[in-house]
C-alpha cells in the first residue's frame, strides 16, 4: 500500500506520537505505522500487535527503521509505501515487513512471524491519539493505493 501524508504545522505530538495506518489480520491482530514520538524531526516506525512481539507501543511491538531513517518535519508531504508478506507456511518465520519514505527504504525485516490466519482483511487510517493535543493538529492524506493478491 502507499499514500501521501503531511503533518500540519503546528503539530502537537504530546510526546506520544500518532498512529497512522492500520492493516488488520483476520485474527484481529494488526500492524500499524506510527509517527514515532520525540523531538522533531520525527520518523515512521511500525507496531506489530501479535505474539511474540507484543500488543502496543512501548513493548517489543515497536519496530524502528533499520536501514535509514527519513526525518519527518511538519508542513511537508511524504510518500509512504508499506509492504507486508505472510510466511510461506502458517506460523513460519520468513514473513516480510518493509517500508519506504520518499523512495528510501527505512525498514527491512525478513524474518517476521505473522499470525496463523488467512491474512489481512482491512486497511484504515484511524489517526488515533493517546492524549488530546494541546493545540489543534491536522494530518493530511492523499492518493492512497492498496493492492494484494486476489
Amino acid at each position: 500500500m502507499s499514500y501521501w501524508i503531511k503533518w500540519g504545522d503546528p503539530w502537537d505530538d504530546r510526546n506520544q506520537g500518532a498512529k497512522v495506518s492500520f492493516v488488520w489480520a483476520l485474527s484481529g491482530s494488526y500492524i500499524y505505522a506510527v509517527q514515532v514520538p520525540g523531538a522533531a524531526p520525527y520518523h515512521i516506525g511500525m507496531v506489530v500487535g501479535w505474539p511474540p512481539y507484543g500488543y502496543g507501543y512501548g513493548d517489543r511491538g515497536v519496530w524502528q527503521p533499520n536501514v535509514t531513517t527519513t526525518p519527518i518535519v511538519t508542513g511537508r508531504w511524504y510518500f509512504v509505501e508499506e509492504y507486508f508478506k505472510y510466511p510461506t507456511t502458517p506460523g513460519g518465520s520468513d514473513g516480510v515487513m518493509r517500508w519506504w519514505v520518499n523512495g528510501a527504504l527505512n525498514g527491512d525485516f525478513r524474518s517476521v512471524t505473522y499470525p496463523a490466519d488467512a491474512g489481512f482483511t482491512q486497511f484504515e487510517f484511524p489517526f488515533t491519539r493517546q492524549a488530546t493535543p494541546l493545540a489543534r493538529s491536522y494530518v493530511y492524506v492523499d492518493d492512497t493505493r492498496v493492492s494484494g493478491r486476489p
